[in-house]
Protein backbone atom coordinates (compact mmCIF):
# COMPACT_ATOMS: atom_id res chain seq x y z
CA UNK A 1 0.00 0.00 0.00
CA UNK A 2 1.40 3.67 -0.67
CA UNK A 3 1.12 6.94 -0.32
CA UNK A 4 2.58 10.23 -0.45
CA UNK A 5 5.32 9.44 2.66
CA UNK A 6 5.96 6.23 1.38
CA UNK A 7 5.73 1.92 0.36
CA UNK A 8 4.89 -0.34 2.98
CA UNK A 9 6.39 -3.79 1.74
CA UNK A 10 6.62 -7.08 2.67
CA UNK A 11 8.06 -10.72 1.45
CA UNK A 12 6.87 -13.96 2.59
CA UNK A 13 8.51 -17.59 2.07
CA UNK A 14 6.44 -20.29 2.61
CA UNK A 15 3.50 -17.81 3.68
CA UNK A 16 5.61 -16.86 6.91
CA UNK A 17 7.20 -13.06 6.91
CA UNK A 18 10.65 -12.44 5.59
CA UNK A 19 10.72 -8.50 5.75
CA UNK A 20 8.68 -5.77 6.51
CA UNK A 21 9.61 -2.04 6.18
CA UNK A 22 8.66 0.92 5.34
CA UNK A 23 10.70 2.57 2.67
CA UNK A 24 10.05 6.45 3.01
CA UNK A 25 11.00 9.76 0.75
CA UNK A 26 14.85 10.46 0.43
CA UNK A 27 14.62 13.43 2.37
CA UNK A 28 13.42 11.66 5.39
CA UNK A 29 16.05 9.27 6.85
CA UNK A 30 14.97 6.63 9.42
CA UNK A 31 17.90 6.21 12.50
CA UNK A 32 17.74 3.46 14.73
CA UNK A 33 18.27 6.25 17.42
CA UNK A 34 15.80 6.94 19.84
CA UNK A 35 14.52 10.45 21.05
CA UNK A 36 15.55 10.97 24.55
CA UNK A 37 12.73 12.72 26.26
CA UNK A 38 14.38 13.21 29.22
CA UNK A 39 15.94 16.99 29.99
CA UNK A 40 18.43 16.40 32.35
CA UNK A 41 20.18 19.13 32.28
CA UNK A 42 17.09 21.32 33.19
CA UNK A 43 16.27 18.22 35.88
CA UNK A 44 19.90 19.37 37.49
CA UNK A 45 19.33 22.82 37.69
CA UNK A 46 16.22 22.19 39.76
CA UNK A 47 18.19 19.89 42.03
CA UNK A 48 20.93 22.34 42.37
CA UNK A 49 23.41 20.18 40.26
CA UNK A 50 23.16 17.32 42.90
CA UNK A 51 23.40 14.11 40.29
CA UNK A 52 22.92 11.91 43.29
CA UNK A 53 19.60 13.52 44.30
CA UNK A 54 18.78 12.91 40.25
CA UNK A 55 19.61 9.28 40.65
CA UNK A 56 17.71 8.95 43.86
CA UNK A 57 14.82 10.15 42.21
CA UNK A 58 14.89 7.76 39.13
CA UNK A 59 15.22 5.17 41.28
CA UNK A 60 11.89 6.38 42.83
CA UNK A 61 10.88 6.51 38.88
CA UNK A 62 11.27 3.50 38.00
CA UNK A 63 10.30 1.93 41.36
CA UNK A 64 6.97 3.47 41.51
CA UNK A 65 5.50 4.24 37.67
CA UNK A 66 5.00 0.58 36.71
CA UNK A 67 3.11 -0.38 39.55
CA UNK A 68 1.28 3.09 38.84
CA UNK A 69 0.16 2.08 35.57
CA UNK A 70 -1.13 -0.67 36.82
CA UNK A 71 -3.29 1.09 39.61
CA UNK A 72 -4.65 2.92 36.13
CA UNK A 73 -5.43 0.16 33.93
CA UNK A 74 -7.22 -1.48 36.36
CA UNK A 75 -8.93 1.66 37.49
CA UNK A 76 -9.77 2.01 33.88
CA UNK A 77 -11.11 -1.75 33.77
CA UNK A 78 -13.19 -0.97 36.71
CA UNK A 79 -14.23 2.44 35.41
CA UNK A 80 -13.26 4.30 38.19
CA UNK A 81 -12.41 7.65 36.83
CA UNK A 82 -11.47 9.03 40.61
CA UNK A 83 -8.62 6.41 40.69
CA UNK A 84 -7.80 6.68 37.06
CA UNK A 85 -7.22 10.37 38.03
CA UNK A 86 -5.02 9.89 40.47
CA UNK A 87 -2.62 7.46 38.81
CA UNK A 88 -2.04 9.11 35.96
CA UNK A 89 -1.72 12.58 38.37
CA UNK A 90 0.93 10.68 39.95
CA UNK A 91 2.53 9.43 36.66
CA UNK A 92 2.46 13.23 35.46
CA UNK A 93 4.49 14.71 38.58
CA UNK A 94 6.56 11.79 38.88
CA UNK A 95 7.71 12.49 35.82
CA UNK A 96 7.56 16.25 35.72
CA UNK A 97 10.62 16.07 37.55
CA UNK A 98 12.91 14.80 34.71
CA UNK A 99 11.19 17.42 32.22
CA UNK A 100 10.52 14.78 30.03
CA UNK A 101 7.65 16.89 28.03
CA UNK A 102 6.07 15.31 25.55
CA UNK A 103 4.69 12.70 28.16
CA UNK A 104 3.76 14.93 30.70
CA UNK A 105 1.91 16.62 28.17
CA UNK A 106 0.18 12.51 27.46
CA UNK A 107 -0.01 12.48 31.11
CA UNK A 108 -1.94 15.40 31.22
CA UNK A 109 -4.03 15.38 28.45
CA UNK A 110 -5.23 11.53 30.18
CA UNK A 111 -6.08 12.98 33.61
CA UNK A 112 -8.35 15.87 31.82
CA UNK A 113 -9.80 12.38 30.37
CA UNK A 114 -10.33 11.17 33.57
CA UNK A 115 -12.09 14.26 34.72
CA UNK A 116 -14.28 14.20 32.07
CA UNK A 117 -15.22 10.83 31.96
CA UNK A 118 -14.09 10.15 28.46
CA UNK A 119 -13.91 5.96 28.85
CA UNK A 120 -13.05 6.28 25.06
CA UNK A 121 -9.85 8.26 25.46
CA UNK A 122 -9.17 6.27 29.02
CA UNK A 123 -9.26 3.30 27.35
CA UNK A 124 -7.19 3.58 24.20
CA UNK A 125 -4.69 5.69 26.27
CA UNK A 126 -3.70 2.53 28.34
CA UNK A 127 -1.28 1.50 25.62
CA UNK A 128 0.33 4.49 25.39
CA UNK A 129 0.78 5.43 28.96
CA UNK A 130 3.14 1.57 29.24
CA UNK A 131 4.80 2.35 26.07
CA UNK A 132 5.60 6.29 27.71
CA UNK A 133 6.62 5.06 30.91
CA UNK A 134 8.78 2.14 29.50
CA UNK A 135 10.89 4.34 27.11
CA UNK A 136 11.45 6.34 30.52
CA UNK A 137 12.73 3.63 32.60
CA UNK A 138 14.76 2.29 29.33
CA UNK A 139 15.91 6.24 29.59
CA UNK A 140 16.98 6.10 32.75
CA UNK A 141 19.26 2.99 32.74
CA UNK A 142 20.88 4.35 29.56
CA UNK A 143 22.05 7.73 30.89
CA UNK A 144 22.69 5.55 34.18
CA UNK A 145 20.82 7.88 36.39
CA UNK A 146 19.80 3.94 38.09
CA UNK A 147 21.86 0.30 38.22
CA UNK A 148 21.86 -2.22 35.50
CA UNK A 149 18.71 -3.94 34.43
CA UNK A 150 18.67 -7.25 35.96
Amino acid sequence: MGNAAGTFSSDSIDGHFKIAFFQCEPIRKITRKRVMTINEVQALELLSGNRELLKQLATIFVEDSLPLVGVFEQAVDQKDAEKAGLAIHSLKGITATFFAEPEVSLFASVEMAANHLDWSRLSGARHEIRVAVTAIVREMYERSLVGSAK
